[in-house]
């Protein structure tokens, strides 16, 4: 699409060494900047919009700078490699990187064996993303990761209930734990690691049309966190692909607490304590809940419904730990909930299990159905 005469002045202000700016096409307006294509000279001109981009832009920039030599190696995939930038607007140009976007249609459009092969593509380049160590001036200009803000409360609970169908069976789930102390560390993260943001490669073969991953662009969300949130925009797309990428062996980290946090989420919804005989026995050996504890203020109601039904009482420290636990995460709760909480008093073990229904409105609506994620 024609840029408009508007948007081509303000391109040729921006950008006076790219010698055929004024002939720039549109290739995308999203929410944080405006990108232009100049064919010529092969370089995408990228305009953000309000103040506040600009500023999260400039973070950018230098993270771009020094990824440009961290990530970079035979066959890898590329990131914005900055060749023209604007002091003032943060505007920026680097190389088109060629291939097509991953979209949400190519789920529907390709088969079992592409989505394994990009997953493997995806899940190289994220360990490898978080293995990346920072140096502090790149660091320092970074947002940090804030557990206690509300919307990222939120958006880990809906993420973390996709991932639960990371678990295939128990015995895989426990696997997993042995991960988690070791791959708890903040790391770099792109945050925005989902459709639109994902350039593939599509090459033919005789066995057929692969897919790998050729670049990753739109670094304005970096910041530095827990592994798990790399992958939450992606599994509320697809999150049958994103069962591909979390295996433990490929981003230990992700696989880690993804799995934590998902049956966390499953033992919070009523319904589900019948799946706890087996579940409980590896939670009581290894005391995961003592870490990641958000609402557990449900957990340790279906926990207490689970022992009146004939549970294992006699672990009284896994108990504690819940009531502990959801004590200490009421602040979390009363902010997600706009202040009511849940319904009841001070959670603590014995408590009725409220109903799902009759949770209040705005949380329930946050919760998705759980039934059969957990196939223990």
């Amino acid at each position: 699409m024609q840029a408009t005469g508007d948007d081509i002045g303000q391109l040729c202000l921006e950008f006076p060494d790219v010698p055929d700016v004024d002939h720039a096409v549109l290739l995308a307006k999203g929410d944080n900047a405006s990108c232009y294509l100049a064919e010529k000279s092969g370089l995408v001109l990228r305009v953000p919009k309000a103040d506040e981009i600009k500023a999260r832009t400039r973070a950018e920039l230098v993270l771009l700078q020094f990824l440009g030599t961290a990530l970079g190696g035979i066959d890898a995939p590329l990131v914005p490699d900055i060749r023209h930038r604007s002091q003032h607007s943060m505007a920026h140009a680097y190389p088109y990187i060629p291939g097509t976007v991953l979209t949400r249609g190519w789920f529907q459009e390709t088969t079992f064996p592409q989505q394994v092969q990009l997953a493997h593509s995806l899940a190289a380049f994220l360990s490898r993303l978080h293995a990346v160590e920072l140096p502090c001036d790149v660091a320092s200009v970074l947002p940090q990761y804030d557990s206690f803000d509300g919307t990222n409360v939120m958006v880990d609970l809906v993420a973390g209930s996709h991932l639960s169908h990371l678990l295939d069976d128990v015995r895989s789930a426990v696997a997993v734990c042995s991960w988690f102390d070791r791959h708890d560390d903040r790391v770099l993260l792109h945050n925005d690691f989902t459709h639109g943001n994902l350039i593939l490669e599509k090459k033919e073969s005789l066995t057929g049309r692969r897919y790998a991953l050729a670049g990753v662009i739109d670094w304005t969300n970096a910041y530095v966190g827990p592994a798990y949130r790399e992958l939450r925009q992606l599994a509320l797309v697809a999150p049958h692909f994103v069962r591909m990428i979390v295996h433990p062996k490929r981003v230990p980290g992700v696989a880690a607490a993804a799995f934590l946090r998902g049956v966390r989420l499953a033992l919070c919804e009523p319904g589900s304590v019948r799946h706890s005989d087996e579940m409980y026995r590896a939670l009581r050996e290894h005391r995961v809940f003592n870490r990641y504890t958000i609402h557990l203020d449900e957990a340790s109601d279906a926990l207490a419904q689970y022992a009146g039904a004939g549970g294992p009482t006699e672990d009284l420290a896994l108990a504690s730990a819940f009531d502990r636990a959801s004590q200490a995460e009421k602040a979390i709760v009363d902010m997600t909930t706009g202040g009511r909480g849940r319904p009841g008093a001070t959670p603590r073990v014995g408590a009725p299990l409220v109903p799902y229904d009759e949770l209040p409105t705005a949380w329930r609506a946050q919760y998705p159905a759980m039934e059969g994620d957990l196939r223990c």
